[in-house]
């Protein structure tokens, strides 16, 4: 029996085939990588597929997303639920068969559906491009308007991506029929210590060690003073963008209007002070706001447009920050 999948019938989930298994499976491949050769691993349990789609086997170098999402099915035995290729574009093909495609963007997921990016996207509308690269949601905070995905071949490593609930680049979801619910996550239960920085303050970010992070950090033994500085480097470092890659979710005419910075301020790629960061717009600075904003907690935060050192950038600025 496949070493992975005895694991999870000694724990029981194999008997259900649950989100939770399938989500522990590929949080379990964090940090598998083409470097040191450790991602074969995932190419190896696709290949032994007696029969593959297509006849296509795995080699290295190919792209190898897909090939992780079809690893944990066939892992654990979820094949009738899963869709299995190498391919996004036929992974597409084969959820559809199945009758678990989600062909909506402002979808809201569950932990163990899959979401595929076209990173052709124009941000207008659903968009309907050639997928390009897929992952599997693991966690999910509908409050918060934001879900984490686990992908394979993420800069040629597994690792984690945080995405804006309808944000740009989503091509769809695969809805997969699990026997189990959407469980409850308890976001500061069963942590341990023992990561690194990185991947902790990461965690911090997408809302997986809760509100009262710091607590919850010192509680299992992590060095919290580490943990928020690589949080802020991680949040205050630009990301090269110059156009936001989340869309608005409101409009209204009372935001609509020219502004200026009343010191210098951050603009992010989405509504919140968690959301990366793409510049800081000088003070005294002009920005322009059609309308479109979007909701952090208790503030506002308004989809602007400006230039700097002559190139546009479009993004999200905290209303407070900002005078008529």
């Amino acid at each position: 029996m496949n070493e992975e999948k005895k694991n999870y019938t000694q724990r029981g989930d194999i008997m259900a085939r649950t989100r939770k298994a399938a989500v522990n499976l590929i949080n379990s491949w964090v940090g598998k990588n083409e470097k040191d050769g450790s991602y074969k691993s995932i190419l190896d349990i696709y290949n032994k597929q007696k029969t593959k789609p297509r006849g296509v086997t795995m080699k290295p170098r190919m792209a190898w997303c897909a090939t992780t999402w079809s690893a944990v099915a066939i892992a654990l035995g979820y094949t009738d639920i899963m869709p299995v290729e190498c391919s996004c574009f036929y992974l597409i093909k084969r959820a559809q068969k199945m009758g678990c495609w989600k062909e909506n963007d402002n979808y809201i997921p569950k932990i163990g559906d899959a979401c595929l990016y076209d990173w052709q996207d124009n941000g207008v509308g659903d968009n309907k491009g050639t997928p390009k690269h897929v992952g599997m949601v693991t966690y999910v905070n509908k409050k918060e308007g934001y879900f984490v995905v686990t992908e394979g071949n993420y800069k040629d490593a597994v690792k984690k991506r945080t995405i804006s609930i309808n944000g740009r680049f989503i091509r769809g979801f695969i809805t997969p029929k699990y026997d189990a619910g959407q469980p409850k996550i308890n976001t500061s239960a069963n942590r341990h210590a023992g990561k690194d920085v990185k991947t902790v303050a990461r965690e911090v970010i997408a809302g997986q060690w809760g509100e009262d992070y710091k607590s919850n950090l010192k509680e299992k033994h992590y060095n919290v003073d580490a943990v928020m500085k690589e949080v802020d480097a991680v949040i205050n470092t630009p990301c090269g963008l110059t156009t936001t890659t989340c869309s608005a979710a409101y409009t209204s005419n009372i935001y609509k209007n020219s502004y200026k910075t009343s010191k210098k301020v951050p603009m992010r790629i989405d509504a919140g002070w968690n959301k990366k960061l793409m510049i800081e717009i000088p003070a005294g600075r002009k920005v322009e706001c059609y309308g479109y904003f979007n909701k952090y907690k208790k503030s506002v935060w308004l989809l602007c447009v400006t230039t700097i050192k002559g190139k546009k950038y479009t993004g999200f600025v905290e209303s407070s920050a900002l005078i008529r």
